[in-house]
C-alpha cells in the first residue's frame, strides 16, 4: 500500500489493471481526467478495489514492487528500450503475467510515496517526450496492429487539444513546440514497419 503525503492510500496509482488500447486512448484524449469515473478508467485504475484485502492484481506500481530475483533474471529485468523512464514497470508486469506469474496487492506492506523528486529536474519538454515515448513503446510492444493505430491517433488528437487549451490559457506558444514533438513521434511510429517482439 502506497501512502501519499496527505496520509491517504494512493488509490488509482498504487494498483492498476494492465492498460488496454481503450484505456490508453482515453488517457491520451483526456477523457479519464474529464470523466474520472468512466467505466474504462474505473477498471484501469482499480477504483472499485477493496484496498483492505490481499488480492491478485495485474500491475502494482513500480514505486513499491517486489519480486523474486529468479523472476527478474528469467524476464531479463526491465526492458531498457523504455529509456529513461516510464512504463518499464508496466511492461515488466505484463511480461511476468505472460509467463504465468501472479502478482498480489498486500495492504500490510506499507510505504510512504511522495514522488516526483527526480521528475521535476527534467525539463518539461523532455518530460512529455519521455512519458509519451514510454506510452507509445508499450503500445508498440503489447497491442495488436489496429489497436495500436487507434492509440497513435488518440495521442495526436489529444496533443492537438492540449496545444490549443494550454496555449489559450497561458497565452504562450511554447506548448505547441512541446506537443508538436510528441505528435511527430506518434505519427512516425504509426507509419513505421512493425517488428515482431520477443516476449
Amino acid at each position: 500500500m502506497l501512502i501519499g503525503h496527505d496520509g491517504h492510500p494512493q488509490v488509482g496509482f498504487m494498483v492498476r489493471a494492465l492498460p488496454t488500447a481503450t484505456a490508453l486512448a482515453f488517457e491520451a484524449l483526456l477523457i479519464n481526467r474529464i470523466w474520472r469515473c468512466n467505466p474504462v478508467n474505473w477498471r484501469y485504475r482499480c477504483l472499485g478495489l477493496d484496498y483492505g484485502q490481499v488480492q491478485m492484481v495485474d500491475q502494482p506500481a513500480g514505486a513499491f514492487l517486489m519480486f523474486r530475483r529468479s523472476v527478474w533474471e528469467q524476464l531479463g529485468g526491465f526492458d531498457e528500450s523504455f529509456y529513461p523512464l516510464w512504463f518499464e514497470d508496466v511492461d515488466f508486469c505484463k511480461r511476468a503475467k505472460d509467463f504465468g506469474y501472479r502478482m498480489y496487492y498486500v495492504p500490510n506492506a506499507v510505504a510512504k510515496h511522495v514522488g516526483c523528486h527526480s521528475i521535476v529536474k527534467i525539463p518539461v519538454v523532455d518530460r512529455q517526450l519521455y512519458w509519451y515515448g514510454g506510452f507509445l513503446r508499450y503500445t508498440d510492444k503489447h497491442l495488436q496492429f489496429w489497436r495500436n493505430k487507434m492509440v497513435y491517433i488518440s495521442v495526436v488528437a489529444g496533443c492537438l487539444a492540449r496545444m490549443i487549451m494550454i496555449s489559450a490559457k497561458s497565452g504562450s506558444l511554447r506548448p505547441m513546440s512541446i506537443y508538436s514533438r510528441v505528435i511527430y513521434l506518434a505519427v512516425r511510429r504509426m507509419f513505421a514497419v512493425r517488428r515482431v517482439e520477443a516476449k
